[in-house]
């Protein structure tokens, strides 16, 4: 019963043939319950982009549901939709959201204290993937100062790797 629920909750998603290829190379997607993790991220991204982010990191939907939930209404908030988009079909980002440290307050506040390193959103969001999600545990207000500073005396390119 579990394979059919997850089964048909993945078809909500993908066709026949790319339900097909998502299975042969990740067998255990249909032995663990995908349903709810299906709903959310229809309800947070929309079918499309849901389908695109499953089919890209199907690891997405071994988050926990109230985790995802919070972590992709933290990430959506703190960048623009099609960052955060992007950031949902790179395996690394999703590694960085089962950080302990991600949470809603943390997010936006840390994008933009990076934002005088990295010169965008998506390469905020890169560093911190870079940093094995060590950023997370910054003070936002002393992580920018920080880079401020480092900008000043080394460049942006050379900041950014002190940073990482």
């Amino acid at each position: 019963a579990s394979i059919k629920s997850s089964a048909e909750s993945l078809l909500q998603l993908l066709s026949l043939q790319e339900l097909s290829r998502l299975v042969s190379k990740h067998p255990s997607l249909l032995r663990i319950s995908v349903r709810s993790g299906v709903d959310t991220l229809v309800e947070l991204l929309g079918t499309t982009d849901a389908a695109a982010v499953v089919q890209a990191c199907p690891q997405i939907l071994r988050v926990e549901t109230e985790h995802l939930w919070i972590n992709l209404h933290s990430l959506l908030s703190a960048v623009e939709y099609n960052v955060a988009l992007e950031a949902l079909q790179r395996q690394t980002w999703i590694r960085c959201m089962a950080h302990r440290e991600f949470s809603s307050k943390q997010l936006y506040p840390i994008v933009r204290a990076l934002l005088p390193v990295a010169d965008s959103e998506a390469e905020a969001l890169r560093m911190l993937e870079k940093s094995n999600a060590k950023l997370f545990g910054a003070r936002p207000g002393r992580l920018k100062e920080v880079a401020e500073g480092l900008v000043t005396a080394l460049g942006r390119q050379r900041a950014m790797k002190v940073l990482i």
